[in-house]
């Protein structure tokens, strides 16, 4: 017999068959047939250059015999007899490896529920391999779960995780990889319970491959890492071979080229080392795509050229198939379409040869580009349709959703978008069956193209949105770059001026990545962008960078075949026509605004209030004349460097004003105050004071007017006086400012004016927390501008309402009011009022915890203040989205964006503003645990606070110097800190303020262990709550509440409280709150030893936390998951969770840190 098969006598041996006995048997079926095994067995000689299935035909023949007399087990020996191959397989695997697939399917049904079930179990599973080979999906999952069922019967836990494993690859095979994710941690857990090593690595290793596929390589990695070393550990070559390969396909995709071919390297000499022809085929495979993916095409062909041959010496068909396809590939890409073709042809006769249905639709796909390529489409469709068909016959779902996507784009070049929409609609919904987020934001995407086609830019505006919202969840930067050029596009063509906010995020996002592609479209389209506006200036400076990246494709990879590279002259003459054609139109002016001066020139002044040297001569008395010779001079001879505050730039200004109301020339002083500056805003002087932030100074010049003129002045000089003090905090001033406002316009008959003033007053209502008298006032301002139909102040006072709502935690209505204000400020084109509108629907959907939504409004808001330069919104539109992006715990980004509002705040030189913007960046950095950086910030802050006499940012720095404090363990100087909050709190009479002050000390008080203390200052927070309505503030009372009663022994107290804090929560969807009071409540539940539903409250509140980014409690929540799970003796759990615990905490540098690796040490210990 061939070397590769046993002697016949050992095998003979092995069934207990003797010569001899058999010879004295009488004649019949059962002699004949086992002499007939014996002659097999010990005369059979193929020929040497035989095929595979003729070398091993003796053994086949033995079973049949076998069989013929129902010795099935003997029958069975001979299938699983090893063979001397290169993979020391047993018959039955060889086979397979061979690319035999039908034949053991054949055999095993001989001797299928005839011998016992553990057999029966191993031959389900072995078949459920061969149809998933074939990509007959329903009879390989059928026999997979037979095999399970069979394991689970019989109590065969060995067979159960090799079961459980095989029905994760059907799941992973079939594009489901949560599901398969799911089967393979089932799998681990039954091979851990029986201290399987070899099978607890193949499942940890399965399991990283899952990851991969679902794109989290950090999860991957680790438990590919895991699986290499147990394989190691337990000498496992083959294992350790396939985990080092799957380690080197996920650092290839990190662009870690040379970690990545290591790995292969080092996975390709284990297989030369055990002599695995198979594993060795498949590391050359592995290294031949690494290379092709570095571009690097010589070293590629090379490596799938021996791949190759091996995979036909061992006569593997899905190798050849593979390493076919991919040498097709690399003369795809190198433009010889002819030798790609060839290669395709080749895979493709294979696949069919032996029934290979799954590749056969692959490689019809890659056919099918080619024929595109050669504008071929009848048949490039041809082929696509028939990879599709089957696709569907073979349950291959991935398969079927990119025949129909290549379809789609197919269709969309060939300018029929309803086909391609068709297409797309299919892809879509397969997507979304096997939770593949990639493609579902590249065919959201698609599809935004195909209406876009159509002209349906609602539609093609949604589907982008959507894309965006996916590429963004899963970090696609490349993808979010082009979805948002997208966007741009079709906000351009609507004509509206969002567009040039998706080119510029589009723009940032191709310098992170170094794509000068992407950079080359979104400078181009910024630059049709502002040419459109007739910003000529800042349409040249982006035509001349788009012209630098055109230098570049000579030498850049990046570039080959790209539409640049091939027309590269054409694109520098025409760009260069772009940007002579705007210098013709029009000369910049940007370097120009830069020097203009912020005040107007002196003679244009002196002109507008009617003075000049002739007549101050005559002016009598002296006293007089000479604070109108003081006005000439500060108008004519003061001046100041560049490097000057924007106060010491109008100090003119200001000092002319004073010294005309020292000559009682009220008219005059009024003009003044009244004088455009050349700022950005293009405001008053007065109204610019307060932009800045000085508010003080407004108050004095103001003053200084009051009752002076007639009435309309005096009401005017009373609300700007009012809003100063109300920036300032000042709510008692301010509230008889505008009361004194009131009585004019009231007197007046005014209606118009008294409805603006009443909604001021509800303004000041709203910040001293009285929100019914709030209410009260809005609602009077806006009966009153209905009646005026004075449309502005009615969006003004529904904004207002909105906010009130939004203060009292019923979000809808704050919604409501929001939208329509919204709906009004577009109504009458009101620009500014849209902005605010869009603000205050940003600020409510943050507060129901809608970050895409918050997201989307806040930079609609910005897009909007950046276009009519409003640069104090445009500081708060910043401030804003860093806000958001803070909860959701992108704290990077919630850094960039406080500092772009920091960087505004001082340039235009407003310490409100500035004074805003640090206190952000510090709370942003307390959410990434840098306490002493948020104490440089808090502090900085608290001093402008002060400067400005700013009493309500006042106090809420010191609170947030409180909670770094707390956050640091330094408990007696957080309440320091929260007790001159709360002292500032009752002084200006702010009671929500008040109220959080008493929150803050009583929660210190409570980690102090304090908690008679701890249970006072919750109840105050309580009672003040409640009497604002602040549902949010009695949310955490409550809550702090249950904490103190927990503490002191009462349980059933504590519990009452944490569920009526949940309630209140999910009732106004506070889901910060509901999350750190389900995490209580989890945690109190398990004292009790009621575990389960511990563990329903835990997890709940980790969904919630991770979604909130509220990372300290989700720490906290992650140890008491692993203290309950390590009190369920489930370990692999509790040390899950203990290092999640471990990792985050340590990353926030919590007071309490080292409890967290303690509790490793005791899972270790317990061990």
């Amino acid at each position: 017999m061939s070397s590769i098969t046993p002697s016949g006598e050992s095998v003979l041996k092995k069934l207990g068959i003797d010569t001899i006995a058999v010879k004295a048997m009488k004649r019949g079926i059962k002699r004949s047939s086992s002499r007939a095994v014996i002659n097999w067995l010990t005369k059979y000689k193929p020929h040497p250059d035989a095929s595979n299935l003729e070398k091993v035909k003796g053994l086949m023949e033995v079973f049949y015999h076998l069989c013929e007399i129902n010795s099935f087990k003997q029958a069975s020996e001979i299938l699983f007899t090893i063979l001397k191959t290169p993979t020391k397989e047993q018959l039955h695997n060889q086979l397979y490896t061979w690319g035999y697939y039908q034949i053991p399917l054949t055999l095993y049904r001989k001797i299928i529920y005839k011998i016992d079930s553990k057999i029966d179990a191993i031959i389900l599973n072995n078949s459920g391999n061969a149809y998933l080979i074939m990509g007959d999906f329903t009879k390989a999952i059928n026999n997979y779960q037979q095999s399970l069922n069979i394991a689970q019967h019989i109590g065969d836990l060995s067979l159960e995780s090799q079961s459980l494993g095989n029905i994760g690859n059907f799941y992973k095979g079939t594009g489901n990889s949560s599901k398969a994710l799911e089967y393979y941690q089932n799998s681990l857990r039954v091979a851990e319970k029986i201290t399987d090593n070899q099978l607890i690595a193949g499942c940890l290793r399965s399991i990283g491959e899952a990851y991969f596929d679902l794109i989290n390589y950090q999860q991957a990695s680790s438990y590919l890492e895991r699986s290499l070393k147990i394989a190691q550990e337990i000498h496992d070559d083959q294992e350790e071979c396939q985990s080092l390969a799957g380690l080197g396909k996920i650092y290839l995709l990190q662009e870690n080229a040379e970690q990545a071919i290591n790995y292969y390297q080092k996975s390709l000499s284990i297989a030369r080392k055990i002599s695995s022809r198979h594993s060795e085929e498949s590391a050359l495979a592995s290294l031949g795509s690494a290379y092709f993916l570095l571009g690097n095409n010589i070293q590629s062909v090379q490596y799938l050229e021996e791949s190759l041959t091996i995979a036909k010496d061992i006569s593997y068909p899905r190798g050849q198939e593979n390493n076919l396809e991919i040498l097709g590939a690399i003369y795809h890409r190198q433009g010889d379409y002819e030798q790609a073709m060839a290669y395709y042809q080749e895979s493709l006769k294979i696949a069919r040869q032996f029934q290979d249905l799954f590749w056969e639709s692959r490689v019809l796909r890659s056919i099918a580009m080619i024929n595109a390529i050669a504008e071929k489409y009848d048949s490039a469709i041809q082929y696509y349709e028939q990879s599709k068909e089957i696709a569907q016959q073979i349950e291959d779902y991935p398969g079927e959703e990119a025949a129909l996507a290549y379809l789609g784009t197919l269709y969309n070049d060939l300018e029929q978008p309803l086909n391609a929409i068709e297409c797309f609609q299919q892809s879509l919904a397969i997507s979304e069956k096997l939770e593949d987020l990639p493609a579902q934001g590249e065919y959201l995407e698609d599809l935004g193209e195909a209406y876009y086609t159509l002209e349906d830019y609602d539609t093609a505006l949604d589907y982008f949105q959507k894309s965006l919202i996916i590429r963004e969840k899963i970090e696609d930067y490349q993808g979010q770059g082009e979805v948002l050029l997208n966007l741009g596009l079709t906000y351009e063509t609507l004509q509206d001026y969002q567009a040039r906010n998706y080119y510029e995020q589009s723009l940032a996002i191709a310098k992170k990545l170094q794509d000068p592609l992407m950079e080359f479209n979104a400078l181009s389209s910024l630059g049709d962008f502002y040419s459109i506006l007739d910003i000529s200036s800042k349409a040249i400076k982006c035509y001349q960078q788009c012209l630098e990246i055109t230098e570049k494709p000579k030498n850049s990879e990046e570039f080959a075949n790209t539409e640049i590279s091939s027309n590269y002259s054409e694109i520098i003459s025409e760009f260069q026509e772009k940007i002579a054609g705007l210098e013709r139109e029009s000369q910049s002016n940007d370097k120009v605004l830069d020097l203009i001066p912020i005040v107007p020139d002196s003679k244009s002044i002196l002109e507008k209030i009617g003075i000049n040297s002739t007549q101050i001569k005559s002016i009598k008395p002296r006293s007089k004349r000479s604070q109108y010779r003081a006005v000439v001079n500060w108008l004519t001879k003061y001046e100041t460097n560049a490097d000057a505050s924007s106060l010491d730039k109008v100090k003119g200004l200001l000092e002319v004003f004073f010294h005309l109301c020292e000559a009682e020339d009220w008219k005059r002083s009024k003009i003044i105050l009244s004088i455009q500056l050349n700022t950005p805003n293009l405001e008053e002087l007065l109204v610019q004071l307060g932009s800045w932030g000085y508010y003080s100074q407004q108050i004095n010049c103001c003053s200084n007017l009051l009752d002076r003129l007639d009435t309309n002045t005096t009401s005017i000089c009373l609300n700007t006086i009012g809003n100063a003090y109300n920036a300032l905090s000042n709510f008692s001033s301010s509230l008889e400012c505008y009361n004194r406002d009131l009585k004019i316009t009231k007197n007046n008959n005014d209606r118009q004016s008294e409805g603006i003033t009443w909604n001021n007053i509800g303004n000041i209502y709203l910040f001293v927390n009285d929100y019914p008298k709030a209410i009260e006032c809005c609602q009077t301002a806006l009966s009153l501008a209905k009646e005026t139909n004075d449309r502005q102040n009615q969006s003004n006072t529904l904004g207002t309402l909105g906010n009130i709502y939004d203060s009292l935690g019923d979000y809808n209505k704050a919604l409501e009011c929001h939208k329509q204000a919204l709906n009004i400020s577009r109504e009458i084109y009101d620009i500014k009022g849209e902005g605010k509108a869009l603000c205050g629907l940003g600020c409510t959907y943050r507060n129901l915890c809608n970050y895409p939504e918050a997201i989307k409004h806040h930079k609609q808001h910005l897009e909007i203040v950046t276009i009519i330069e409003d640069i104090e919104e445009e500081a708060n539109a910043w401030g804003n989205l860093g806000n958001v992006y803070d909860d959701l715990g992108d704290y990077h980004q919630a850094i960039y964006h406080h500092q772009r509002q920091l960087e505004i705040a001082r340039e235009i030189s407003s310490p409100w503003l500035e004074g805003n913007a640090l206190a952000n960046l510090g709370l942003a950095h307390f959410s990434l645990g840098n306490y002493k950086q948020v104490i440089q910030y808090q502090n900085q802050a608290l001093k402008i606070a002060r400067e400005i006499k700013d009493r309500e940012g006042e106090g809420n720095r010191l609170g947030n110097l409180g909670l770094a404090y707390f956050s640091m363990g330094e408990y007696s100087t957080a309440i320091e800190y929260h007790s001159l909050h709360l002292k500032i709190a009752r002084e200006i009479g702010s009671r929500r303020d008040e109220a959080n002050a008493l929150g803050n000390i009583g929660n210190t008080y409570y980690f102090m262990e304090e908690y008679e203390k701890a249970l006072d200052y919750a109840k105050q927070h309580l009672l003040i709550s409640q009497q604002l309505g602040d549902r949010r503030g009695e949310t955490t009372a409550f809550n702090n509440l249950g904490n103190a009663y927990e503490a002191l022994g009462n349980v059933h107290k504590a519990i009452e409280l944490y569920r009526k804090s949940i309630e209140i929560a999910r009732e106004i969807g506070y889901l910060t709150g509901e999350g750190e009071a389900l995490c209580n409540l989890g945690t109190t539940i398990s004292q009790s030893k009621q575990y389960l539903e511990a563990i329903e409250h835990l997890e709940a509140s980790l969904a919630i936390t991770q979604k909130t980014g509220d990372r300290y409690v989700e720490a906290i929540t992650l140890y008491n998951l692993a203290e309950v799970y390590l009190k369920l003796k489930d370990k692999n759990n509790a040390r899950k969770f203990a290092e999640q615990a471990w990792q985050t905490a340590n990353e926030l540098e919590m007071p309490d840190v080292g409890d967290y690796p303690e509790l490793i040490d005791k899972l270790e210990t317990n061990e």
